[in-house]
């Protein structure tokens, strides 16, 4: 009769080990790019998003919205990596007021990432859905020069478009 002995022994735990060990330092990088490559992605999708909103509101009910960072409680004078927020501006005067309606808002973006500096300080949408503040908004995973960054371009007309990789945050 053979008795068969159930588990594993030492050396062969070992060497399991090692194994995964091995498979997780050559895996890591990767997912840390495909992790930066999924927060620009979602990041631009989600601005995408809020933009096409904000203008459809302002269209739609014949009002000036605009989406802009927020500073303090009300104005829009803080970074765009710190959030942002879209709201009906009665008076046109791009600062959150007591008689404004707040649409809608964003939270801070990752620590580790950027948003390009010459971004426009505000996105105001005129009556017609016309945008008063055109430009670019481009998002950095991880450091300011990754060639992982996607854009988000606002033209004058209100309309937007995703930009591709590559772009830079310095």
């Amino acid at each position: 009769m053979v008795l068969l002995s159930k588990g594993l022994t030492l050396i062969e735990l070992l060497v399991t080990l090692a194994v995964a060990a091995i498979l997780i330092t050559l895996g890591a990088p990767a997912m840390t790019s495909i992790l930066e490559q999924f927060r620009a992605q979602d990041a631009v999708s989600q601005w995408q998003g809020d933009l096409v909103y904000a203008r459809q509101v302002a269209a739609a009910y014949q009002t000036s919205v605009t989406v802009c960072p927020m500073g303090g409680t009300t104005s829009c004078d803080g970074e765009w990596t710190s959030g942002y927020t879209a709201f009906i501006d009665e008076n046109g005067n791009g600062t959150l007021d007591a008689e404004d309606e707040s649409l809608h808002q964003r939270g801070a973006i990752n620590d580790q990432d950027h948003i390009n500096p010459n971004a426009p300080e505000q996105i105001r949408f005129s009556e017609d859905g016309f945008s008063k503040d055109s430009g670019a908004l481009i998002y950095c995973p991880g450091q300011t020069d990754s060639p992982l960054s996607l854009g988000l371009s606002v033209s004058s007309t209100g309309q937007t478009r995703q930009l591709g990789n590559g772009q830079n945050c310095e």
